[in-house]
């Protein structure tokens, strides 16, 4: 492969420069509150720019996701609203609106 090629192919993307494929309803963010690798700032644009999904912000860092009810209970919350996973085997719904980033970050940008 030629060098531009490489660098093309390497080149690091970000999801804000792209438009989501998936319905707003089937989207959902979940955040590590202590997340050291991606600040919640980054997560705050991610949300906004996918027009305000759920958000599920855990008390955990970057891989400990799976440790946290919460993440899990929006992981099943959605796929079970996508029709991916049968209803009666998942989790009861809760009338849930999107909540914005943690206290101490700014929701919007001025």
């Amino acid at each position: 492969m030629a060098p531009q090629g490489a660098r093309e192919v390497m080149r690091v993307v970000s999801p804000l420069a792209l438009q989501p494929k998936v319905p707003r309803e089937r989207r959902a963010i979940y955040a590590a509150v202590a997340d050291q690798l991606v600040p919640p700032d980054q997560v705050r644009d991610l949300w906004e720019h996918w027009e305000r999904p759920r958000v599920a912000w855990y008390q955990g860092g970057h891989l400990s996701f799976r440790l946290h009810p919460e993440v899990d209970h929006l992981v099943q919350e959605t796929y079970r609203e996508a029709g991916l996973i049968d209803r009666a085997s998942a989790p009861s719904p809760r009338d849930r609106s999107p909540a914005p980033p943690p206290p101490g970050t700014a929701s919007h940008r001025g």
